[in-house]
């Protein structure tokens, strides 16, 4: 596959390998996974409680077709990324949960989170995000279907004491810590390790130098192996914004969801410890399958327009233009520095968790060898009421988060729309310069009505925005989508005075934004 992309278009596309791109992209994806990370270990250290396990028995243990749903909620409820659903998954192992419910959770719990359903209904729309929420839902359960009836590998690793007596607080940081000192560590070494080795290699703005080449090289060619290349559902979601703006093929959207933010390195290290070849067998359905589904969604949604490729989109996935400092360890370290400070205190509490994990495995092996087994709830059942009322109040809040990150703030979308206004006034001056090249007119237009589209969606969302936040709207929303249409048939009929009109336009949506 790489000599393909050497293959293809002008430049290069991997260069020689560069250690400080290596521990600039290891420190930053580490940083950024830390948060994921940390209530991934604090879920799972929850999970092996008294109450916890007795919980998630009663909410996983009952029939496939009851079970599923709840795993896939409980999935798009945590925030946890592709490496933080792992120690959530083997404490769901321990707890006697078939390995096909918790596989479901495994492929959606990274693929979305509780407002990136909304996030990626904003940059590409309601019809294609629902597509890739329903092909990832194929995903999960054709994953799941793989290893039905598949044994686990080794499940005490975590060795939790809860003898049923004592503070059910200290049993699950307890339970957290020896999560972060297990294999959880090997797993996220080889997820972030995979990612900035890719970067490592990645020439910089080699990415949007090839975007521009055929959407089938687009698709395959650039989406499969950046899907490889990060662990976070966020970055997944901003790929696949950009593949669909500049308007790839959509199966290279669909490819940053199922591959890009469910599948990494990492959970395929997981999957093999714990699965074996049955695990093999898992991954390889999981590739094969979201490629599948990422040719036929082709045939399922039109691309849009394209638009012009954002220049810095796909920068945390290459080489630093500049590291900014006098050398590059310094330039490494301001990079570092820049990070918010919650994910830097998030890293320190894993890393404190990890060296109480240590410890306490120390003293297990040197004290009277308890069993590490995972000990058996109490027979108290669990009110299926109150299942069912947490099931709901987790759809509710995916409703909510969701509505507030499909709906931005209103600053935002003004700062968009004025964006949008200077794309569009520049690429009609373009059109009606006179240029004898035909293929730049073309091109210009495109933009130009991909502009449109944009400034038209932003402006359907605007009064919903501050209705959400409680803001008056200004200005008169649907006059000036009915001044975008019009301008849009302006363009189509390739009128005369374009550059007036589309000044014109431009200086109404202004008006709206104050």
């Amino acid at each position: 596959m790489l000599d393909m992309m050497l293959a293809h278009g002008d430049g290069v596309i991997f260069g020689p390998f560069s250690l400080w791109t290596f521990v600039l992209r290891f420190g930053q994806s580490l940083l950024d996974a830390a948060p994921g990370l940390l209530v991934g270990v604090l879920l799972a250290g929850i999970l092996e409680t008294r109450g916890g396990r007795r919980w998630i028995t009663a909410a996983l243990a009952g029939p496939l077709l009851q079970c599923a749903p709840r795993a896939m909620l409980l999935g798009l409820l945590a925030p946890v990324g592709a490496l933080g659903t792992l120690p959530v998954a083997t404490a769901l192992l321990r707890a006697n949960v078939r390995p096909a419910i918790v596989l479901l959770l495994v492929v959606m719990a990274p693929a979305f989170t509780p407002w990136s359903l909304g996030y990626a209904a904003d940059l590409m729309g309601l019809v294609p995000t629902a597509v890739a929420l329903v092909s990832t839902i194929l995903l999960a359960f054709s994953v799941s279907i793989a290893v039905q009836g598949a044994r686990t590998g080794p499940n005490n690793d975590v060795m939790t004491p809860d003898d049923g007596s004592g503070s059910q607080l200290l049993v699950a940081l307890r339970a957290s810590a020896r999560h972060c000192a297990g294999p959880l560590a090997i797993y996220a070494g080889v997820g972030l390790g995979a990612s900035a080795s890719f970067a490592a290699f990645l020439e910089p703005g080699a990415i949007e130098a090839h975007l521009g080449e055929s959407a089938v090289t687009t698709m395959f060619e650039l989406a499969v192996p950046l899907s490889f290349a990060h662990v976070q559902p966020e970055l997944a979601v901003v790929f696949a914004g950009e593949f669909w703006r500049i308007g790839a093929l959509v199966g290279a959207t669909l490819i940053a969801f199922m591959l890009g933010a469910a599948w990494n390195p990492g959970t395929m290290t997981w999957m093999i410890h714990r699965f074996g070849r049955v695990g093999v067998l898992a991954t390889s359905t999981w590739i094969a399958l979201a490629l599948a589904l990422a040719v036929v969604g082709n045939f399922l949604l039109e691309a849009p327009r394209p638009g012009e490729a954002d220049a810095h989109a796909f920068d945390m996935l290459t080489k630093p233009y500049h590291f900014g400092g006098e050398s590059p360890g310094s330039g490494v370290a301001q990079q570092l520095g820049r990070t918010p400070a919650g994910n830097g205190i998030a890293l320190l509490i894993l890393g404190a968790l990890s060296v109480t994990g240590l410890l306490l495995r120390i003293g297990h092996r040197r004290g009277s060898g308890r069993s590490g087994g995972a000990v058996q709830p109490e027979a108290r059942p669990v009110n299926p009421i109150g299942i069912r009322l947490a099931m709901a109040g987790g759809l509710l809040i995916c409703v909510v988060a969701s509505a507030y990150s499909y709906f931005p703030p209103p600053a935002e979308l003004n700062d968009r729309i004025d964006r949008h206004s200077g794309n569009l006034f520049e690429a009609v001056c373009t059109v009606e310069s006179g240029a004898p090249d035909e293929a730049q007119r073309t091109a210009a237009r495109r933009r130009a009505l991909n502009a449109l589209d944009r400034i038209e969606s932003d402006l359907s969302r605007y009064v919903a925005a501050c209705v959400l936040r409680g803001i008056p709207s200004t200005g008169n929303s649907p006059g000036a989508i009915d001044a975008v249409r019009h301008f849009r048939l302006q363009m189509e009929a390739s009128a005369t005075g374009l550059p007036d009109a589309a000044l014109e336009l431009a200086d109404r949506l202004k008006r709206l934004a104050k």
